[in-house]
Formats: C-alpha cells, sequence, structure tokens
C-alpha cells in the first residue's frame, strides 16, 4: 500500500502504453500483490516484535515485516522511484525490464541508470512553484502525509531541497525531497506521529580488522533451518524391512492407498540393530542428499516427534483424560509451539532464545559482570525460535538472504538528514 501511494500520489506514468509490473517485491520489503507466503497472509495475527510492544505482552502483526533488510529495501526503493523511475536502478521497486521500451525489448532503446531522459516510467508530478522550497514541501506533505508532517521534518526536508536547487537542478531538488518524505515518520503512521525530545540511543559499529586471529577452539554453531510448509511425514521415512513383530511396509502400503511411495522408488537406509521397530528404512526419493548425509553419518531422522504437554496416549487424547496442547491442529499455533517447545503457553520465548540467554547469564555469573557470549544470525526475518527474554540477550542480528543489506548510492547521500530525521523518537496516542 505505500509503495502504491507512491506511485498514486505522484503519478506514475509512461510515455508509451505498458502494463505495471513490480516483480519480486515481496524479497524487497516483505509483499508483493497476489502473492502471500501461506494462508495466513505476510504477518501473523499475534506476532510481537522483541522491545516495548512485547515487554507490555502486545501485539503488532505488521511489524514482522521490519527486518533491517526489508527497511533498508523500502528506503533504497524510495529514494530510487524519484530520480530513476520504476525500475531496478539504486534498489528501486521495478525490475530490468522496465529499462527497454516495449515495442523493442531486447533489442533497442534500453537505457542505463544514468540516462533518466528515455525511462519509460516515471513520476510525472510537479510543484506549482520550483522555486519555493516551502511550498515545494507543502504540496508533498498534503500529497504523503495528509498534512501531519511535524514542523521539525519539515525544515529538515526544504534544507535538503534548498540545498540539491542550488547546488544541481531542480529536479534533483525535487526527487529528493520526495524520498525523505517517503522516509519519514509520518509517512509510515495512519495516525499523527508526534517527535518527543527523547534522543534515540545510536550505537556506533566498529570492526577491528588484525592481521592474524587467534585460533578459537571452543567455538561452536548450531544452524537452525525451519521448513514453515506442510509435509508428508509418513511418506519421508517409510518402514521397507526386516520388521517386527509385523510387517509394517505393508501396512504402510496398505493404510496410504494410491499416494504410497513404490518400494522401487524409495532410497533405502539402515537402522542400528535391534535399535527400530524396522532395520531397513526407504526415504522419499526427493531427499537424496539427506540420504548421502544420513549414510555419512552427518544427519540423524527423529520420528514421531510432535507437541505435547504432558505424555500421553491415544485413549488419553480420545477420552481427554490429560491435556493437549491449544489449537492442536492449526498450522500457525503448532509452528510457534515447534520453535518454542512450551506448546502450553503461547507467550513463551523461542528455544535458541532461551538458550542464548542461558549461555550469557552463566557467563555473566561466572565473570561478574554483564558479558555476551552468545550471538545470533537470521536470513528470514526475526522468526520465534530466536526470542529471548528482554534485556538478556541482544537481539539477533537480521541479514538479507545475499549477505548484509547495504544503503545505495543514491540513499547515502540522503543518509546524514535521514539520520536527523528520525533522532528523536516518535510517538503516537496509541
Amino acid at each position: 500500500l505505500k509503495v502504491m501511494h507512491l506511485l498514486r500520489s505522484l503519478e506514475l506514468g509512461s510515455n508509451e502504453e505498458r502494463q505495471l509490473n513490480l516483480p519480486q517485491l515481496r524479497d524487497k520489503i516483505g509483499q508483493e500483490a497476489h502473492y502471500a507466503p501461506s494462508v495466513f497472509s505476510f504477518f501473523l495475527p499475534d506476532f510481537s516484535p522483541v522491545g516495548p510492544v512485547l515487554d507490555m505482552g502486545l501485539a503488532s502483526p505488521e511489524s514482522q515485516l521490519l527486518d533491517p533488510p526489508q527497511i533498508i529495501n523500502f528506503i533504497n526503493g524510495a529514494t530510487s522511484l524519484p530520480k530513476y523511475g520504476l525500475n531496478d536502478c539504486g534498489g528501486g521497486f521495478g525490475d530490468m525490464t522496465e529499462r527497454f521500451k516495449m515495442k523493442d525489448r531486447p533489442y533497442k532503446d534500453y537505457f542505463s541508470c544514468g540516462s533518466s531522459a528515455t525511462i519509460p516510467y516515471q513520476l510525472q508530478w510537479e510543484p506549482s512553484n520550483f522555486e519555493s522550497a516551502a511550498d515545494v514541501v507543502r504540496e508533498l506533505d498534503l500529497l504523503l502525509t495528509g498534512g501531519t508532517l511535524s514542523q521539525n521534518n519539515r525544515q529538515i526536508i526544504e534544507t535538503v531541497y534548498s540545498n540539491a536547487l542550488s547546488s544541481i537542478d531542480r529536479f534533483e531538488a525535487l526527487a529528493r525531497a520526495q524520498s525523505m518524505l517517503a522516509i519519514s515518520q509520518e509517512f509510515h503512521s495512519t495516525n499523527f506521529a508526534s517527535v518527543t525530545t527523547t534522543t534515540r540511543r545510536q550505537k556506533q559499529a566498529s570492526v577491528a580488522v588484525t592481521e592474524a586471529t587467534a585460533h578459537v577452539v571452543d567455538y561452536k554453531a548450531v544452524v537452525y533451518v525451519f521448513l514453515a510448509g506442510g509435509m508428508d511425514s509418513h511418506s519421508v521415512l517409510v518402514p521397507l524391512s526386516e520388521c517386527t513383530p509385523t510387517n509394517l511396509h505393508e501396512q504402510y502400503m496398505k493404510i496410504r492407498g494410491n499416494i504410497a511411495i513404490a518400494r522401487r522408488d524409495l532410497l533405502s537406509i539402515k537402522a542400528g540393530p535391534g535399535s527400530q521397530p524396522c532395520n531397513t528404512f526407504g526415504v522419499h526419493p526427493s531427499l537424496r542428499t539427506v540420504t548421502q548425509l544420513y549414510n555419512d553419518g552427518d544427519a540423524a531422522f527423529l520420528a514421531n516427534v510432535g507437541s505435547l504437554v504432558t505424555p500421553l496416549t491415544k485413549y488419553d487424547v480420545e477420552n481427554k483424560v490429560k491435556g493437549v496442547p491449544p489449537a492442536l491442529f492449526a498450522h500457525n499455533t503448532q509452528q510457534r509451539a515447534t520453535q518454542t517447545l512450551q506448546a502450553q503457553n503461547p507467550r513463551a520465548n523461542g528455544i535458541l532464545g532461551r538458550i542464548g540467554d542461558a549461555l550469557n547469564l552463566q557467563a555473566s555469573e561466572q565473570d561478574g559482570k554483564d558479558i555476551e557470549i552468545f550471538s545470533a544470525y537470521s536470513v528470514s526475518g526475526s522468526p520465534k525460535a530466536m526470542e529471548g527474554a528482554p534485556g538478556v540477550s541482544r537481539v539477533a542480528d537480521v541479514l538479507s538472504s545475499s549477505g548484509i543489506a547495504g544503503l545505495s548510492v543514491v540513499s547515502k547521500k540522503l543518509e546524514n538528514p535521514m539520520s536527523n530525521m528520525h533522532a528523536q523518537k516518535a510517538q503516537s496516542i496509541y
């Protein structure tokens, strides 16, 4: 909606008939029309980001999309759009095909990111008076933020516009002002955002490079891969042969019927003699790499795993003798329980986060001061599994799947005024 608001308000248009194309937007900012990641849409209704929201026991579903890579991608898209038009230049919201004229693609009239004169899709809105920074910002405020822009932000953006107008030209000045509005607190709020006098705490990153690194002998890492989709587990690991006391493979074929996997297609693996109901199992034919890892001794299968509050039997469940986890057959609830290992507690912290908290608390107790020996990194947002207790461990660093996300060349030119605009915390009536 924010991207579409920019395109509509600033009058995206083309000098030829074209179809609007916003591919792979979900990978950039977390959302894309008609491309929800699951039936639960783009964010979970009970998501709580680490910080004040979680501390107060509140939920903020949309915050699930506000991880650092997606925030950086939105900033880059917001600075690219006014300068380059709708395409992929500078991390834009569009893609490379928008750099071709439709009738000639892909052979003629291709433009590079510097040749703005031939961009097919451009923002066509212009202010009534280019020479007045106050007038330009006032009109943009009305279009993009409904007249709610704070006096502090207004002054910062007017300064950005005036500096670019005097040193470059009016089109660069307008592009920078439009970008600054799209990055303001007011643009991302549906209510009045009041800038406070409380300065945000800024942590300066420092990276020390040494000629030689001491050999680390006690380092351990856990690589956690969570596959959020559904899985037909009964065909992942199939009883194959040498089963006691009954022929479990025959039972599998009978019960599964026409969805059973034929014996000839299964990948055979051996179990330890006498350790399992069968000495030989069959792995799903699509899991050849997993099978090889198992045969090499680098992977194991954990079967019959699920959410429990207490050990129970089929009789216990059917006769309600013992308690079962809440919402036992709800996909999203069980995903959360799988990441906390506390199915009975919907507010439980994640299993990896709790492990990190325990390690850091133990190290601090032994050292006599607060230290952190546990660090966490995610390449897929802020999963529940990595959520720890507030204030105990540092929040996990979120990276993009391609590495560390960074500001584009265009965004870096606005880095200082952006920092000034967000230097003070903002609040709302909510």
